[in-house]
């Protein structure tokens, strides 16, 4: 009866502790994904990855489209910044993104492009805009384009009055094509510059050195980050290793008497693996659904992001119970089992 009580005290401990961990790292996630879109929005949506550059080419609508015909299966987002008005700037994606803070609505995707739409997205301050059977539109020249999304965050930023506009659907009103062009995304800049460089020629784009105090400070900052969540993360893995130590340790008199009574060592340890699994995904969802409870809109504006670390967690959690089973399985050996249980 003792034994059992002692049973149930140490995996309600376990999975208190393993609810608090995954709780903890849940909040720190959400600082750094509202610290992201912060960034991402105090510096005009670039990350500290952009390459800016300059075009003086004629015919460089004609130019681009090959570049991106070229380049379609590279992640990046193409800008041109001030088409005519310096809160108007052009957008072209090669990726569906998930990372720009919505206000509501959505930001532009893949599809959006060279399929003679008219497609709009605007900053959450930006007035001008017209409903027509329902929609929304903002004109540009005579012609209306569809908005799709509101950008915009819980602090005032620079986009917040910025119309962003499909580049092809200003490439077929036949815009110019100079002026300065940022590349963001996920590939390398300098390499897609390179690309872009080849097709125009050396004499018609031209490299920028951003001196952007946002850029720069993301890119100082980027380090700080990293190291916060490498320090987390080390953190997270010792209050773990710990309290699974302690909870096996706690079992390790039931584990030396099957041993003594003749259960084979697989069988032993397969019932602990399972038994500890049960608790700790039990222990982790409950963690998970309280931070769910009280962030449930930061979840809803992240969904891909947090079900991947869910499920990268759970992984985790399975590997990590292996490794501990295997060690636990070398220290409570059947030869040590009566010096365990003559201790007690």
């Amino acid at each position: 009866m003792n034994i059992r009580k002692k049973i149930n005290t140490d995996d309600l401990l376990l999975g208190i502790v393993v609810a608090l961990t995954i709780l903890m790292l849940l909040i720190v996630s959400s600082y750094f994904l509202k610290k992201n879109e912060m960034d991402k929005l105090t510096n005009g949506l670039y990350s500290s990855t952009n390459f800016r550059f300059s075009m003086k080419e004629s015919e460089g609508n004609n130019s681009l489209h090959k570049f991106i015909k070229q380049t379609k299966q590279s992640n990046y987002i193409l800008f041109k910044e001030n088409i005519e008005k310096p809160n108007i700037r052009g957008v072209y994606s090669s990726q569906t993104l998930n990372t720009i803070p919505m206000k509501s609505g959505r930001f532009f995707q893949k599809e959006d492009f060279f399929h003679n739409k008219k497609l709009a997205v605007v900053g959450k301050e930006f007035k001008d805009i017209e409903n027509i059977s329902g929609k929304k539109f903002v004109n540009y020249k005579g012609h209306k384009f569809e908005v799709i999304g509101t950008i915009g965050g819980e602090v005032k930023s620079e986009v917040d009055n910025i119309i962003y506009l499909n580049l092809d659907a200003l490439w077929d009103l036949n815009i110019n094509s100079t002026g300065i062009y940022v590349i963001d995304g996920n590939d390398d800049g300098e390499k897609l510059f390179s690309t872009l460089e080849s097709i125009l020629g050396k004499d018609s784009v031209f490299p920028i050195e951003d001196k952007g105090k946002g850029s720069k400070r993301l890119f100082e900052n980027n380090f700080i980050d990293n190291s916060m969540i490498f320090l987390l993360f080390i953190i997270a893995l010792m209050m773990n290793i710990l309290s699974t130590s302690y909870w096996i340790y706690k079992k390790r008199i039931l584990i030396s008497i099957q041993h003594f009574i003749g259960h084979k060592s697989f069988y032993i340890y397969r019932s602990l693996y399972y038994k500890y699994i049960f608790i700790s995904i039990c222990s982790y969802s409950i963690g998970f659904v309280l931070f769910l409870i009280f962030n449930i809109k930061l979840y809803n504006d992240h969904i891909y992001t947090y079900n991947k670390l869910f499920f990268i967690g759970i992984l985790f959690m399975l590997i990590f119970t292996i490794g501990i089973c295997i060690v636990s399985s070398c220290i409570y050996t059947k030869k040590n089992c009566i010096k365990v249980l003559k201790s007690n």
